[in-house]
């Protein structure tokens, strides 16, 4: 890292650190694969986590470019360990709350908050694991590796999925659907019954409500229309915002496609 890309993370962290540009400041300055595919597209869960890798770079690398030392390159090592959350940031917070969730939140809500404390629990341990892994080149050495890392990628993503189903609960008081969380196992489309259709095109209702409340903060800075417009400031949070919107839109397109599909078959 040069004294000119210390100085532009630098530049971030004293800003109003914008997430899409510092996740592509740290894609272009970090060799953490791990961590470059979990950062972009989720703001709310990794914004704290961004900042705290981007200084631990503009902290490290500053010894290394002043002692004019040339860097030897390192020997074969196993891919870059990601770095879990450490106890120091707010994310530990979220942690606990979702550990123990109000009692009086409804079944789903409570059933979200204990899945994601048993993947963070199993990320954790799946972590552990990847430490103790020799850092040889062995093919067994490398292939274990890889099932650890991608098996903590695919907890971090399933957190991630319930995490924002968590904050639209707490925030805007949408009660997650549980066909969308738990879908149906061993579900045919050519042997959906009425009940199901109608669970489909229910889920479909509550993502456009849903999308309606979102667009009404991002126009009106409330969950319901106002007599006048007084749209979102340009930033992190709108940036999120057009994104769930985005998601949303997307998971939409799909309940349509089952639901046209059933009425299809069924000569509807």
């Amino acid at each position: 890292m040069t004294q000119a890309e210390i100085e532009m993370v630098n530049s971030w962290l004293n800003s109003d650190r914008d997430y899409e540009a510092g996740v592509q400041l740290f894609s272009k300055l970090s060799n953490n694969a791990v961590l470059k595919r979990l950062f972009p597209g989720k703001e709310r869960m990794y914004s704290g986590k961004l900042g705290y890798e981007l200084r631990k770079l503009a902290t490290k690398m500053p010894t290394a470019v002043q002692s004019g030392t040339p860097v030897k390159p390192a020997s074969l090592k196993p891919s870059s360990i990601p770095v879990l959350p450490d106890p120091g940031e707010p994310f530990v917070e979220f942690v606990s709350l979702m550990a123990s969730p109000c009692q009086d939140a409804p079944l789903i809500v409570r059933k979200i908050c204990a899945e994601w404390s048993t993947r963070y629990k199993e990320r954790s341990i799946a972590h552990n694991s990847l430490k103790a892994v020799p850092g040889d080149n062995r093919p067994e050495s490398v292939s274990l590796r890889k099932v650890l890392v991608d098996k903590m990628a695919e907890y971090s993503e399933r957190m991630d999925f319930l995490f924002n189903l968590h904050q639209d609960w707490k925030n805007m008081n949408i009660v997650p659907d549980e066909n969308l969380v738990y879908p149906p196992k061993d579900t045919k489309v050519n042997s959906v019954d009425q009940t199901s259709l109608e669970d489909l095109i229910k889920a479909r209702l509550n993502l456009q409500k849903s999308i309606s409340q979102d667009n009404n903060f991002l126009n009106f800075c409330n969950r319901s229309r106002q007599p006048l417009p007084n749209p979102m400031s340009p930033g992190p949070k709108r940036t999120a915002l057009e994104k769930r919107i985005k998601d949303k839109k997307a998971q939409i397109v799909k309940l349509t496609a089952q639901i046209d599909g059933i009425n299809k078959s069924s000569g509807v």
